[in-house]
């Protein structure tokens, strides 16, 4: 079937885009809490040199970046420290308008009805301002560093101590969107898990 979003179509694009979010899973995670405690432990050390610090979780395709970065921000210590807590599914489908809105929808419950990237981002910085929020941009594929300039304006708005996890399993998005010390390795869990 044909899905329209934001005047673009494709095949099952709506599912796609929307079948990852923060909900957890139905069944209890096992075996991820080392890896849960290290990543929580990144996320309230402090930014020197910005508001805003991106910490990636980078991992072979599924891996489970997405449940882990579903349980950290589920984490009780982590949704009482930053408020919003926004949740997007990026893929391979970069389009900064989309994820812009999907930004400004999952913090406000409801759609912000505009295509004009420039009342989207005005939009969201006014959410953003001055709050200590946690965005989940959730695997994000593109390397480009001007895609990511151009996304990540309004997010420069927000307290100082907001951080946005990106969970990819590109090492060169990682590498162009944080730096080395704000990258979480995460690998098979073993055997026994």
């Amino acid at each position: 079937y044909q899905v329209e979003i934001h005047g673009q179509t494709g095949q099952n694009s709506e599912w796609n885009r929307r079948r990852r979010s923060s909900s957890l899973p139905p069944t209890p995670v096992h075996g991820r809490q080392n890896e849960k405690e290290k990543i929580i432990q990144m996320l309230f050390r402090p930014v020197l040199n910005s508001n805003v610090e991106v910490l990636s979780i980078l991992g072979e395709a599924y891996i489970g970046k997405t449940t882990v970065a579903q349980v950290v921000i589920n984490d009780e210590c982590v949704s009482s420290y930053f408020e919003p807590r926004p949740w997007v599914h990026v893929s391979s489908e970069f389009n900064v308008e989309r994820i812009t809105a999907d930004i400004v929808e999952s913090i406000e419950g409801r759609s912000f009805c505009s295509n004009n990237l420039d009342n989207l981002q005005r939009h969201l910085k006014k959410l953003l301002r001055e709050r200590r929020f946690l965005l989940v941009l959730d695997d994000y594929r593109r390397s480009s560093f001007p895609d990511w300039e151009l996304l990540q304006r309004p997010f420069l708005s927000g307290a100082a101590g907001s951080k946005i996890i990106v969970t990819t399993s590109s090492s060169a998005v990682a590498t162009s969107l944080g730096t080395s010390d704000s990258c979480y390795q995460l690998n098979g869990l073993p055997q026994e898990d």
